[in-house]
């Protein structure tokens, strides 16, 4: 089925922002959230298929935080059109909804303090939002092109692109994607998943109908608190923006050790060898994500 174009536009709102905050009774004010494990997804596309994708997930080789996953990811594109076709990928990012930048004793904070200054309408954000006000203002700065990107305003640290085995640069935009995990267990922790504020993007020039690979590392983490439970998701919904429906999909996810109730792995159509749980896919339009609900004891 083809989709046609798909754009994902920017909010470029110059008034006060509201920030997605949990407005139930808390269940455990020690949660948090980082980021879930996402498939790239295109700015614009219309003749890009993703052909197969093969994800591998398995606790971060160096971290001892057991809440923390490596996902390494493998995509197979195929340009359907008889001419040349630039797309433009994007694995999406978030905002440290706590980062204060006025505390940053560098040229980024005194970039920002100036900016902070210069407006009207920050002084009324950081009134509304005493807690993410400060991050909320770069998010205003960044989005109006008036601060640049900060690495330590947002949550993504160690994302890694490789086009046929060669690296490649990627930029980040203030690019808004509005999917987000939808989590099972909210009731479990005080906060919940966030949409995403921004991307890192590239682009991918194709020859007509030619093969490319594309290989994504990255880590993640998902809802979490610090009684160690956890709600992570691979999402494969944003596989779904590309052209045509996806041949095939793989996704192996190694526990080693964690351990995950077999009623809380969704979705029910995986195989089980050893602590790897397997989900194979054959001509699908993703509709649903991968998930699981960790709790152990420290």
């Amino acid at each position: 089925m083809r989709r046609g174009i798909v754009k994902i536009v920017a909010l470029m709102s110059t008034g006060a922002f509201i920030f997605p905050v949990a407005t139930r009774v808390l269940a455990n004010s020690s949660s948090y959230y980082t980021a879930d494990g996402f498939t790239i997804y295109p700015i614009q596309n219309m003749h890009i298929v993703l052909q197969r994708e093969v994800v591998k997930i398995e606790p971060h080789p160096s971290s001892t935080h057991k809440l923390k996953w490596f996902a390494s990811c493998h995509f197979i594109f195929y340009n359907k059109r008889d001419g040349n076709e630039l797309v433009t990928m994007g694995y999406p990012d978030w905002l440290q909804t706590r980062f204060a930048p006025d505390c940053e004793m560098n040229e980024f904070g005194g970039k920002y303090n100036e900016f902070l200054k210069s407006d009207k309408a920050n002084a009324q954000i950081l009134e509304k939002n005493p807690i993410f006000g400060h991050a909320l203002v770069y998010l205003r700065g960044y989005r109006l092109g008036k601060l640049p990107y900060y690495s330590r305003a947002w949550r993504v640290s160690d994302l890694e692109v490789l086009v046929d085995s060669q690296q490649v640069r990627t930029r980040h935009k203030p690019i808004g994607l509005k999917i987000k995990a939808a989590k099972a267990f909210r009731d479990s922790f005080a906060v919940g998943p966030e949409e995403p504020k921004g991307a890192f993007i590239w682009k991918l020039p194709f020859k007509a109908y030619e093969t490319k690979t594309v290989r994504v590392t990255f880590s993640f983490s998902g809802l979490c608190d610090i009684e160690n439970q956890q709600e992570v998701t691979y999402l494969l919904r944003t596989g779904a923006l590309w052209a045509d429906s996806i041949e095939a999909a793989d996704i192996y996810w190694d526990l080693k050790g964690r351990r995950a109730n077999e009623k809380s792995i969704h979705p029910k159509t995986y195989t089980r060898e050893g602590d790897v749980l397997h989900w194979h896919f054959e001509n699908f339009e993703p509709r649903e994500d991968i998930g699981l609900y960790i709790s152990y004891k420290k």
